[in-house]
C-alpha cells in the first residue's frame, strides 16, 4: 500500500518513523529478536491512523480498488464523521482546535471524540449550518 500524496503526509510519516527507530535503537540492540516487532508496534501506535485514514478516504471513490478482504464500504462511518467534523469546525472552536492538533500529530486522534467536539458534530447533524 502507498500513501496517497493528496494528503501530504509522507514527510510527516517519514519523520515519525525516524524518531520511532531512534527510540527503539536506544532501548534495544538491532540483534535483539524482538527489535522488528517493537519498532512496528510503536510505529503503528503513532502512524497507524494515517494509513487507515487515507485508505478509508480513498474507499469513498468508486474507482479505488480495495485491499484484499476489504470493500469500498469499509470506513463509511469515518468518512461520514469527517464530513460532519469539517462542517462543524466552521462554528465550533473546540472542533477546530481538536482537528488542528490531531492533524499536526500534537494530540491523539481520540481528542476528536471529546464531548465538546461530539456535541458540535451532533449539532451539525441535527441543525446543519448550510
Amino acid at each position: 500500500m502507498r500513501m496517497n500524496p493528496r494528503f501530504g503526509e509522507g514527510t510527516t510519516k517519514a519523520a515519525l518513523s525516524a524518531l520511532t527507530l531512534d527510540g527503539v535503537l536506544r532501548d534495544l540492540s538491532p540483534q535483539d529478536p524482538s527489535f522488528g516487532a517493537m519498532f512496528f508496534k510503536r510505529l503503528d501506535s503513532r502512524t497507524g491512523q494515517v494509513w487507515d485514514g487515507v485508505k478509508y478516504a480513498d474507499y469513498g471513490h468508486v474507482v479505488t480498488t480495495p485491499a484484499s478482504g476489504e470493500s469500498l464500504t469499509d470506513g463509511k462511518f469515518a468518512r461520514w464523521f469527517n464530513g460532519k467534523l469539517y462542517a462543524a469546525v466552521e462554528t465550533s472552536p473546540a472542533a477546530s482546535s481538536a482537528l488542528w492538533h490531531v492533524g499536526q500529530f500534537i494530540a491523539p486522534p481520540l481528542d476528536l471524540f471529546a464531548p465538546a467536539v461530539l456535541w458540535a458534530i451532533l449539532r451539525e447533524t441535527v441543525w446543519p449550518s448550510n
